[in-house]
């Protein structure tokens, strides 16, 4: 991912491990890139990450990585600096820690049912 962020162009179809059709869009999305792209990365570090204070960190971390991608551009005379970028990425983070979230909340109210009802105890 920095090695995008700091290339002169944006352009990724030179890339020829891409599929066409990502490529094609990626080139064409412009701004929306930055929401897959950082939320992919967010979704692995979510995922990976065992405690939350873990995952929160890591959150904090990607949207950093994020910011300074972003800032690198501004040493380079073929690209510029957009905040709508950093915001993008930022979306895609957020998007992708809630659904890492979701998935350990639904996990861990799963692990104390049985046959998806809660076990009558004490009855």
């Amino acid at each position: 991912m920095t090695a995008l962020s700091v290339r002169s162009s944006p352009r990724v179809a030179e890339f020829l491990w891409l599929p066409d059709s990502v490529a094609e869009w990626t080139n064409r999305s412009g701004v929306l890139r930055n929401i897959p792209a950082f939320g992919f990365l967010a979704l692995v570090v979510g995922l990976l990450a065992e405690s939350r204070q873990r995952r929160v960190r890591g959150y904090a971390g990607v949207a950093a990585f994020a910011l300074v991608c972003e800032i690198a551009q501004l040493w380079i005379p073929t690209r510029f600096c957009d905040l709508r970028d950093v915001a993008a990425a930022w979306l895609g983070v957020a998007l992708a820690a809630a659904v890492v979230e979701a998935i350990r909340w639904t996990v861990h109210s799963r692990r104390w049912t049985v046959g998806g009802r809660r076990p009558m105890v004490g009855r």
